[in-house]
């Protein structure tokens, strides 16, 4: 069985360790200097640097390691492109970023809050593997992982522009020019990118390509549905994790719960020991969605690697195949 050899950008490979230590070494210097200078026309450089560089390393690494991998037993590159995968980063976070805030804002102003965090995670996640439907409308042939990669840049682009809007109210909210609440709201977002929009829409694009891979074209499934539910309840409670986490500790000492604590988040007059408790739910809220979200894209991209005889998961890329012709 021939192999085809691996594409220029795999035999490349690290290029996201590099866009990475690149990347940050720019975000400190306009940073740094920022911070000396009190020069305010560096922040929008210091705003789109840092709520870039973690969406952008992540989407360069998925991509990377799916050409090192391989989506098919036979070595068979992958039907993506370059120029697909930058306009599913711009895509997703242009349009993905503007519809979701006007939706949002047509529709869930007039419901109760309740209903504001479900409601955020279905419009959101509709409209990105809408997004990821319509940029692989015209593809030849649907592979799984491929799916996973198209779906991780467009949630990566998603993710990158709405950090930039977090970090400029950050900026006009704060005093004076002081640039710490920016550097800290880009920290804690850049450090969470990989578990967050890119993961979700990843799954969810991964079972869309899966299903269209039986039948040559993109058709909502069962099994797509399922996965958007799927995706969907992991946002929400990502999303609405400060509030869950103030039910659960308003459970744990006695009190009466409340659909205002849960709302805003916030307890009435807390006890040192009911913070302490309200953080330590808030951390294992986030830490359990992020650990089943990273599961559930594992065993995705395994199963991506369909079964030929001798490998279970079939050979890497440039590697000799065992199976027969």
């Amino acid at each position: 069985m021939t192999v085809t050899a691996p594409s220029p950008i795999a035999t490349n490979r690290r290029l996201w360790l590099k866009a990475l230590v690149g990347g940050l070494l720019l975000w400190a210097l306009t940073v740094a200097v920022l911070w000396a200078t009190q020069v305010t026309t560096l922040a929008p450089v210091v705003i789109f640097v840092g709520s870039f560089l973690s969406p952008v390393v992540f989407a360069v690494w998925v991509f990377e390691r799916e050409e090192y991998t391989g989506v098919t037993p036979d070595g068979k590159s992958t039907a993506l492109s370059i120029p697909l995968l930058v306009a599913a980063f711009g895509i997703g976070g242009l349009v993905g970023v503007t519809l979701a805030a006007l939706l949002e804002t047509v529709i869930l102003n007039h419901i109760p809050g309740v209903l504001w965090f479900p409601g955020v995670a279905v419009i959101e996640e509709t409209i990105k593997i809408a997004i990821v439907w319509w940029l692989a409308r015209s593809l030849k042939a649907y592979y799984l992982r491929d799916g996973m990669v198209l779906g991780a840049c467009v949630g990566f682009g998603f993710a990158a522009f709405e950090t930039s809007g977090y970090a400029f109210n950050a900026l006009i909210q704060a005093d004076d020019t002081k640039i710490l609440p920016v550097v800290e709201t880009q920290l804690v977002r850049g450090l969470l990118t990989p578990v967050g929009h890119g993961l979700w829409t990843a799954l969810l694009a991964g079972a869309l390509f899966a299903a269209a891979s039986k039948t040559g074209k993109l058709h909502i499934s069962w099994s797509v549905v399922g996965w958007w539910f799927v995706v969907v309840v992991l946002h929400w409670v990502w999303d609405a994790s400060t509030g869950l986490a103030v039910v659960f500790t308003l459970l744990s000492t006695g009190n009466p719960v409340t659909l205002t604590g849960f709302e805003t988040g916030k307890l009435v007059d807390p006890t040192q020991g009911e913070v302490h408790l309200l953080a330590i739910y808030s951390w294992v809220l986030l830490t359990t969605c992020a650990l089943v979200g990273i599961y559930l894209a594992n065993r995705m991209w395994v199963k991506g690697r369909a079964i030929v005889a001798g490998f279970p998961y079939g050979p890497e890329v440039g590697e000799p195949s065992e199976a027969k012709p």
